[in-house]
């Protein structure tokens, strides 16, 4: 099987307001840095000031965050040095660790020396796993730099690479009195089941696949589907839309950019019937470019499916040719 190396990193922290603003200080920054970060995540866990008791319950919702997203290799964990829930973070690492996760990052922030070594003391006592780095920050460039530096010190993992499911919707039907949308279409990539969670903006739980009229567990490339989603709101899907795997339907993308005429490129459009060979429908995609040392980042105001080293055009708003992509790597919001 094809291997592809890149870095899975989930942000962890308990709920906590005062954390929220501090992930997404540094998360564009970081996915500028110039590591192959191929998942980049935020899981919280618990409610605001409530201890974690009930560790079986917080294990399920873990392993079940970490299943979907594909994210076992790095974790970091945030502490607020203010309200540092030394057990409940105890619990966090524990359950990581059980789960797969190879290398983990304490970061403490609003924090002095002194208390950095509070803490870590606190945290690893009667905690036995190894390669747990500790780090401080009080401020955005801090922690920046920290989790750069911390990051570009880790190896980079190879990955095999499976073809990931894609299912282009020819239409759709709400079901208004149980919040529920039923789409239908052929399935163009990867295999799907009864349950899985798939993405259209956000994620939804499959309830239901049929295919001419029966219901099966599980359905392939090729195959026309019908799949009953629950939770989906009325506005959230469109035909031409493309249901993925979570890990697939990003917004933020690093690419290198050949351009055909010389023209502004700091709003145009992506056009969705050019991303793959025989996708002709689709919404217009409006996106925005950033230059950087490394190439090309653009963020797209609504999420798309891309993959490695696929090309498609880019036009400018009165629809004319300025340019073409190719995607090198993908970066996660």
């Amino acid at each position: 099987m094809t291997k592809n190396n890149y870095l899975n990193v989930v942000i962890a922290s308990l709920e906590n307001d005062n954390l929220k603003n501090v992930i997404e200080s540094f998360r564009s920054d970081i996915i500028r840095a110039g590591r192959n970060l191929h998942n980049f995540q935020h899981i919280k866990v618990g409610n605001k000031n409530v201890e974690i008791t009930n560790l079986p319950n917080v294990y399920n919702k873990l392993r079940e965050k970490i299943r979907v997203l594909g994210v076992n290799d790095c974790m970091v964990l945030i502490v607020d040095c203010q309200n540092p829930n030394i057990k409940e973070n105890q619990n966090l690492l524990k359950i990581a660790n059980q789960l797969g996760i190879q290398y983990f990052n304490i970061l403490v922030i609003n924090s002095s020396s002194e208390d950095n070594k509070k803490i870590k003391n606190d945290i690893m006592d009667d905690l036995s796993i190894n390669d747990i780095v500790f780090t401080c920050a009080n401020s955005g460039l801090e922690i920046v730099s920290n989790l750069k530096d911390y990051f570009n010190s880790l190896p980079i993992i190879a990955h095999p690479i499976e073809e990931l499911f894609g299912l282009r919707v020819n239409n759709f039907y709400n079901i208004e009195k149980k919040n529920e949308v039923i789409v239908t279409g052929i399935i163009e990539k990867g295999k799907i089941n009864k349950n899985d969670v798939i993405s259209v903006v956000k994620s939804y739980k499959i309830e239901r696949i049929e295919n001419n009229g029966k219901e099966i567990n599980s359905a392939e490339a090729g195959q026309p589907v019908g799949m009953l989603l629950k939770g989906l709101e009325k506005d959230a899907i469109a035909s031409g839309d493309t249901l993925v795997n979570p890990i697939t339907f990003n917004q933020y993308y690093k690419a290198n950019c050949t351009l055909i005429k010389n023209k502004d490129v700091s709003e145009i459009v992506y056009n969705k019937k050019y991303l793959i060979k025989g996708r002709n429908q689709g919404r217009n995609c409006s996106v925005h470019f950033v230059k950087s040392k490394n190439g090309l980042m653009f963020h797209a105001k609504r999420p798309i499916d891309l993959s490695d080293g696929l090309r498609f055009l880019v036009f400018d708003k009165t629809g004319g040719l300025i340019g073409q992509l190719e995607v090198d790597a993908i970066s996660i919001q």
